[in-house]
């Protein structure tokens, strides 16, 4: 008969392979020697999630943190089990837990960034990706990139739309998230001259070739 420690180990291998079948008998035969052990449950727990067994995984991770609730990493996991069901706040909600206790952990930081980017809101969305990219994670910064180029983009097709206010607004939101901005001051001063704000629109352009001398559409 398989002892506790091999049929951890084996959980894992047979999970590796795919073979979630096999690694869930494995880690519910763990859970048979040991009852209250954690670790085999988040080994059953993570089975479950890698197999789309969402629901079965939720309960067998809160389970796992009942049971060792000093376990923050068990909060992260929860989360991202949440957020894999599009059940966002609830997944903020535990995001934050793992926040209070680790603060370094960039992995519930990006996710949490992800969140309120899906949710529609940058702002919240960009700083939490700093502080990811602070400590040194590649995927928070290739967010802020993309976040960047996002914005940039519903820019465009407001002003190829006429849309000039919802440009403006987008443009404006830009320079707030990331400061100094040439695209953006670019367009605030397109979408501020179609609205015939042309002090505005003139206020904005000397700001432009201020801070960017060598941007020939500025001039």
């Amino acid at each position: 008969p398989f002892s506790f420690r091999s049929s951890i180990y084996l959980g894992h291998q047979l999970r590796d392979v795919k073979d979630f079948d096999g690694a869930l008998n494995r880690f519910e035969r763990a859970l048979e020697l040991e009852p209250g052990s954690s670790i085999a449950r988040a080994g059953l727990a993570l089975t479950l999630q890698q197999s789309g067994a969402f629901e079965g995984a939720l309960e067998e991770y809160k389970k796992a943190l009942i049971e060792s609730p000093e376990m923050n990493d068990l909060n992260y996991n929860i989360g991202l089990v949440l957020q894999l069901m599009s059940r966002n706040e609830e997944s903020l909600g535990y995001y934050r837990k793992v926040d209070v206790e680790s603060p370094h952990f960039s992995l519930s930081l990006n996710n949490s960034g992800t969140l309120y980017e899906k949710m529609d809101m940058p702002d919240s969305a960009l700083h939490y990706y700093m502080r990811g990219v602070k400590l040194g994670s590649l995927d928070a910064r290739k967010n802020i990139e993309r976040l960047n180029k996002k914005i940039v983009y519903q820019i465009e097709n407001a002003l190829g739309s006429n849309k000039w206010i919802h440009a403006e607004y987008l443009s404006r939101s830009l320079i707030d998230l990331f400061g100094t901005h040439q695209s953006a001051q670019f367009y605030l001063v397109i979408s501020l001259f179609e609205q015939n704000r042309y002090g505005e629109s003139l206020t904005n352009n000397r700001s432009l070739i201020a801070h960017f001398p060598n941007f020939i559409q500025g001039h």
